[in-house]
């Protein structure tokens, strides 16, 4: 359960979603047949505590709408294992839903429910980093408070304390290397400016939206579920996600830090990377952990082998027979034995900004146009009238005056 002033806090950014919340025409109602056989296709399992109860006075989020078409292509609509006809039998593992795909061309290559709707825990951090990537300075000094410690109180590595100070570079490293939610509301309360952590988190919906990752509402910055509504992403979501965050060269090298020597009052501590597959999976380069009661396991992580590189995603599920890690392992490898001429669909890329307006005329210019013309019209009625007394005084006899 998250405490009373954490709660309090997302609650203004529960009221900005449910009040920003739309329907576009090109999207499906929620019940649509599309979803009858897929569990998952509309919003995540139900919860398994309390954490997500609308508190008196607050809205419950409506179900984001469902897609008509699929992004990314028709396959991605099952909610089952989909590969390439053909292909190698797939490993089995624990996470319901996860996918594969070839992180430069954006080539999926497998899936299990690409599409299903789930709680996506601390991998959200991923588009709050993203977020922070595009709108702060990685030297900015962020002065810690009280409400980032209390943010704090369900991280597994604590670090905050109220007064501290730490660069952005520094609580990004916090945010993704040790998932701390302390770190992560810091961020937000900064990037969110005069909209606090509201503002941060429809900045993080905002470049979901954009990136084409229809499946994706952050419910807040960190990913511990919200009263009112739960964070949901998608397995196909998260590697869109993911895939842009990587090419921030800042981004790479964080997540790629096994660990790091953090300065600390009154002493500097070491910081070791919760993503272990840094250390089990070669050719490892980065990804990001998660994990809440109701979210259950969620990874998304990155390897590269003979100057290829693939992501991996996995969600609602955690270590049975085979580990979650043992599962991307085992999906990552089948990914590079794979022809790369096959695939089931493609990570879509960003929608493109929309073009500036034309620059209106300068004023000036305006202003010189129309004395322009004002003048040669003067020039021509006072001509115009030289002429004319000039023809009155010859039908007069009379000698023609100088003008």
């Amino acid at each position: 359960m998250l405490g009373t002033s954490l709660k309090n806090a997302t609650a203004a950014s529960l009221v900005m979603l449910a009040t920003a919340t739309t329907s576009p025409a090109c999207w499906a109602d929620p019940d649509d047949s599309q979803s009858a056989g897929c569990a998952q296709r509309v919003a995540p399992p139900a919860a398994v505590d309390a954490s997500e109860a609308p508190q008196p006075g607050h809205p419950e989020l409506a179900p984001l709408p469902v897609p008509a078409t699929p992004v990314g292509g028709a396959m991605l609509a099952s909610c089952d294992v989909v590969q390439p006809a053909g292909s190698p039998a797939l490993p089995e593992g624990p996470a319901h839903g996860w996918l594969v795909a070839d992180l430069d061309s954006g080539q999926v290559l497998a899936a299990s429910d690409p599409h299903g709707r789930f709680r996506p825990a601390s991998t959200i951090k991923t588009l709050l980093a993203l977020a922070v990537l595009n709108g702060l300075d990685p030297n900015k000094q962020i002065q810690l408070t009280a409400g980032d410690a209390t943010a704090d109180e369900e991280s597994e590595h604590k670090f905050i304390q109220p007064g501290a100070t730490y660069s952005v570079y520094e609580l990004l490293e916090g945010a993704l290397m040790v998932s701390s939610n302390g770190a992560a509301n810091a961020l937000a309360r900064v990037l969110g400016d005069s909209g606090g952590v509201a503002g941060a988190v429809a900045k993080m919906n905002e470049i979901a939206g954009a990136l084409g990752a229809k499946d994706t509402r952050a419910t807040t910055p960190s990913g511990v579920e919200a009263p009112g509504g739960p964070s949901t992403s998608s397995p196909y979501d998260l590697a869109l996600i993911f895939r842009a965050a990587m090419k921030h060269e800042t981004f790479r090298k964080i997540v790629a830090q096994k660990s790091i020597q953090m300065h600390g009052s009154p002493d500097d501590f070491p910081m070791v990377n919760d993503n272990a597959m840094l250390d089990d999976y070669p050719g490892m380069i980065g990804g990001k952990t998660g994990y809440t009661d109701d979210a259950q396991k969620t990874f998304i992580g990155a390897a590269e082998r003979d100057g290829r590189r693939l992501v991996v995603t996995q969600m609602y599920g955690l270590n049975a027979a085979v580990t979650y890690r043992e599962q991307a392992t085992a999906l990552l490898d089948w990914g590079f034995a794979l022809d790369p001429a096959l695939g089931i669909g493609k990570l879509v890329d960003p929608a493109p900004k929309a073009a500036p307006p034309a620059a209106a005329p300068a004023a000036h210019s305006d202003s010189s146009s129309a004395t322009t013309t004002t003048l040669l019209l003067a020039g021509v009625i006072a001509g115009g009238l030289v002429l004319a007394n000039r023809e009155i005084q010859r039908r007069k006899g009379e000698a023609p005056s100088h003008a």
